[in-house]
């Protein structure tokens, strides 16, 4: 699987669909399961999300790309592509 190139927001951060093929092939590299926190570092070492794109808050608790992972995934889930 080759992750397809992707643009970036105002805010220099991926959008979420793009982030859908990422966490397949994150998912990919673990061996086809790995908790929310595994799956996100993955991704974000295989795009090369720097720290300062990963300090980029959504709320007080959730990074901006954290929240964006969790949408990828829950569209992941609705379309039956993972569980």
């Amino acid at each position: 699987m080759v992750a397809p190139d992707f643009e970036l927001d105002e805010r220099g951060l991926p959008r979420k669909n793009a982030l859908m093929w990422w966490q397949l092939l994150a998912l990919r590299e673990l061996g086809g399961s790995g908790n929310n926190a595994e799956i996100n570092q993955m991704c974000s070492s295989m795009i090369g999300l720097s720290n300062e794109q990963l300090d980029v808050m959504h709320t007080e608790s959730m990074s901006e790309v954290d929240y964006r992972y969790a949408w990828a995934r829950t569209n992941l889930k609705n379309a039956g592509a993972i569980e």
